[in-house]
C-alpha cells in the first residue's frame, strides 16, 4: 500500500520496500517500534540511552533522520516543533500494530516534502480474532509493562480499544551523571472500522500517548531534569468504490498534536507542534492492466516554543501517478507532483519505477528513480533558543536511484534480495560548533551502498533470516555523515520446538561511525558492537502463554550516540491471556 498508495502486489513494485509484520513483532518480542526497525535492511536506529532516552532517531540509507516521513494509518507524525521536524520513536507503543511498511529512497512524489529519504508507515489492527487480550511483564532495570485490549464487531462494524503502560527504571546513560534515567509511557488507542456495504470503508482512529523521560543535563549535572510529552492523533479515512470498482475515491483527514515540556533543567522550555492533513485520493482503472492515481493534499503545520511565537506553514499539493503493465510481467510506475509552499514557492518532483518478473526463473528485477524536496522546518527557521535559527535557509533537495532483484529458490524455500542505491542531497541544512550551531545550507552530500537479505526455511519448524547493509556517506568536505555506520548485519532464527514451545535468537552487528565527542564539536569514532538476544514462549493452553527474553546476552557495553550508554544484559518475563 505505502509504495503506490493503493494495494499493489509486491512483485509489481519497482521501489525497495520492507514489511515488518505483527507475527514477526510477536515472535521476536519487540517492545518498541524502534526495536522492530533495527532488523530492517538499510535502516539505522540511533538511541540516546535506553528506552525513553532523549531521542530515538531513524536513518534510512544514510539519509538524515528528518528526511524520513513517519505515518500512522497515513497520518503524519513528524513533530513540527522539533529541529528538522523529526519523530522520536520512543513516544509510540507497539501494541496492536498490524504491520510496519518501510519504503526506502526519495518518495516526495506521493508523500510530499518530508519523504526525501523514505517513508515509515505504521498500520494498526482494525480488530483481532480474540475479544480480550491482556499481557503483563517485568524485568531488569525495574521495567514493568501492562497492556490490554478489547475487540469485537460484526460484518458492518469492528472496533479495537487498547491501553498500555510501560515503566522503566532506566540505566545510567552518562557515566559522569550516575543517576538512573527513568521512563514512563501510557498509551490509549481507539480504532473503529465501519463497512456499511461492500464498496464503502470508514475508519476512525484516536490515539493518546503520554510520556515522562528523565535525561542528563550537560550544563547542570546535579539536577534531575525530565521531558514530559503529550501526543494526540486523530484520523478519519473514508473510501468508496464506483463503477464496478473501476474508480476508488478516498478521503483522509488527520491531525497530530504534540506538546513537550523540559522541566527542572538548566534551560526549562516548552514546545508545541501540530500537523493537520487533508487528502483526497482517486484511483481509476480504465483497463485491468492500467491504474491511474490523482490526488490533492493540503498540509498545515504550526509550531511554537518559549523562544519563538507561533509560526505556521501551509503546503498545497497536486500529484498524479500511472501504473501500467507494459508487457506480460513488465510493470511501470510513473508519477509527478507539484507542491506549492506558502514560504518557498512551487516545487516539482517525479518518480519512475519498473519491475520485471521472470516466472520461469522465479526472479523479479526492480529499479527506481525519484526526486525529493523538503522545506526548512519552522524550528530551523525561527527557534532561537540555541542561536541556530536562520530565516534565510533554502529548501533541501534530493535525487535517488536504486536497482536490485528478488530471487526465490526451491532449495530450502530460500529467498534472496539484493539492492544497490545512491542518494544525492543538495542544499543540505547542517549546523556545527564552527558556525555556533546556526543552521546553514551546505553544498551537497551523498550516500550510496548495497543491501542484501536472505531468508531460508530449512524445515517447517525453523526459519532463518539475515541481512547486511553497506552504506557510504560523504558531505561536501569529503567527511562521513554522523551516526551512519558503514556496516550493519543482522541474523535471526525462530524455531518451534514443539506444538507449545517456540525459541528465537538474534545477532545484530553495527559498525563504527562518526559522531561529535562533546558539545564543543570535535568529531571522533564511536566503536562498533554486536548484540545477541534470545526469546522463548510456552503456550499453556489456547488462551494462556508464558514468554521470556534476554537482551544483550553477553553484556556488551555500547553506544549508539557518543556519550550515551545503552543497557547491558537484561532479562524479562511475562504472561499473555487471550479470550
Amino acid at each position: 500500500v505505502t509504495a503506490t498508495r493503493n494495494a499493489t502486489p509486491i512483485e509489481q513494485i519497482g521501489n525497495t520496500i520492507y514489511v515488518v509484520t505483527a507475527k514477526e513483532i510477536e515472535q521476536k518480542q519487540k517492545r518498541t517500534v524502534a526495536e522492530a526497525l533495527e532488523s530492517v535492511p538499510g535502516v539505522t536506529v540511533s538511541r540516546s540511552g535506553g528506552i525513553g532516552g532523549q531521542a530515538t532517531s531513524v536513518f534510512i540509507r544514510g539519509a538524515e533522520s528528518r528526511f524520513t516521513l513517519v505515518l500512522i494509518n497515513g497520518i503524519p507524525m513528524n513533530d513540527p516543533s522539533s529541529v528538522g521536524d523529526t519523530y522520536n520513536f520512543d513516544r509510540i507503543n507497539i501494541d496492536n500494530i498490524e504491520r510496519i511498511e518501510v519504503l526506502e529512497g526519495s518518495q516526495s512524489t506521493l508523500y510530499g516534502s518530508r519523504a526525501i529519504g523514505g517513508v515509515i508507515n505504521i498500520i494498526t489492527k482494525k480488530s483481532t480474532n480474540k475479544n480480550v487480550v491482556f499481557s503483563s511483564e517485568a524485568g531488569s532495570f525495574n521495567t514493568f509493562k501492562n497492556a490490554g485490549s478489547i475487540a469485537g464487531g460484526n460484518e458492518k462494524i469492528q472496533f479495537l480499544f487498547d491501553i498500555s503502560q510501560l515503566n522503566a527504571g532506566g540505566v545510567t546513560v552518562n557515566s559522569a551523571q550516575p543517576d538512573k534515567d527513568a521512563y514512563h509511557l501510557t498509551s490509549f488507542t481507539s480504532n473503529i472500522s465501519i463497512t456499511p456495504d461492500a464498496v464503502t470503508d470508514i475508519n476512525l482512529l484516536a490515539k493518546k500517548m503520554l510520556s515522562n523521560a528523565n535525561y542528563d543535563d550537560t550544563y547542570s549535572p546535579n539536577t534531575s531534569p525530565y521531558v514530559k510529552s503529550n501526543e494526540t492523533i486523530l484520523g478519519l479515512t473514508a473510501s468508496r468504490s464506483f463503477f464496478n470498482e473501476q474508480w476508488k475515491s478516498e478521503f483522509i483527514i488527520g491531525q497530530d498534536k504534540i506538546t513537550r515540556d523540559y522541566l527542572e533543567s538548566s534551560y526549562p522550555s516548552h514546545y508545541e507542534g501540530k500537523i493537520d492533513k487533508y487528502s483526497w485520493l482517486n484511483t481509476y482503472k480504465p483497463i485491468k492492466s492500467n491504474s491511474i492515481t490523482l490526488g490533492f493534499e493540503k498540509l498545515f503545520e504550526e509550531a511554537t516554543t518559549n523562544s519563538f511565537t507561533p509560526h505556521h506553514d501551509a503546503i498545497n499539493s497536486l500529484f498524479a501517478q500511472d501504473q501500467a503493465t507494459i508487457f506480460e510481467d513488465v510493470y511501470l510506475t510513473v508519477g509527478g507532483r507539484i507542491d506549492d509552499h506558502n514560504q518557498f514557492g512551487t516545487h516539482g518532483t517525479y518518480k519512475v519505477a519498473a519491475a520485471y518478473t521472470i516466472k520461469e526463473q522465479r526472479i523479479t528485477l526492480r529499479s527506481s528513480l525519484g526526486t525529493g524536496f523538503k522545506a526548512p522546518s519552522l524550528a530551523q527557521l525561527y527557534d532561537s533558543s540555541w542561536g541556530s535559527n536562520n530565516p534565510n535557509l533554502k529548501p533541501e533537495k534530493s535525487k535517488s536511484w536504486d536497482v536490485g532483484f528478488d530471487k526465490t529458490f526451491a532449495f530450502l524455500q530460500s529467498k534472496l534480495g539484493v539492492s544497490w542505491f545512491h542518494n544525492t542531497y543538495t542544499d543540505l541544512i547542517s549546523s556545527s560548533f564552527a558556525t555556533h550551531w546556526q543552521n546553514t545550507n551546505i553544498a551537497h552530500a551523498q550516500s550510496s551502498g548495497l543491501g542484501l537479505n536472505l531468508s531460508v526455511i530449512p524445515s517447517k519448524d525453523l526459519t532463518i533470516s539475515t541481512n547486511y547493509t553497506y552504506t557510504k556517506t560523504r558531505d561536501d568536505q569529503g567527511q562521513e555523515l554522523l551516526r551512519r555506520p558503514q556496516n550493519q548485519f543482522n541474523v535471526s532464527g525462530d524455531y518451534r520446538l514443539s506444538a507449545t514451545v517456540k525459541l528465537g535468537a538474534e545477532l545484530t552487528y553495527v559498525g563504527s561511525r562518526q559522531d561529535y565527542i562533546n558539545i564543543t564539536g570535535p568529531k571522533g569514532e564511536v566503536g562498533g558492537y554486536y548484540l545477541v538476544n534470545m526469546t522463548g514462549s510456552y503456550d499453556i493452553n489456547k488462551s494462556l502463554q508464558l514468554f521470556a527474553r534476554v537482551n544483550n546476552l553477553f553484556d556488551r557495553s555500547y553506544q549508539n550516540v557518543s556519550g550515551y550508554n545503552n543497557p547491558g544484559i537484561a532479562t524479562y518475563a511475562g504472561i499473555k491471556a487471550s479470550f
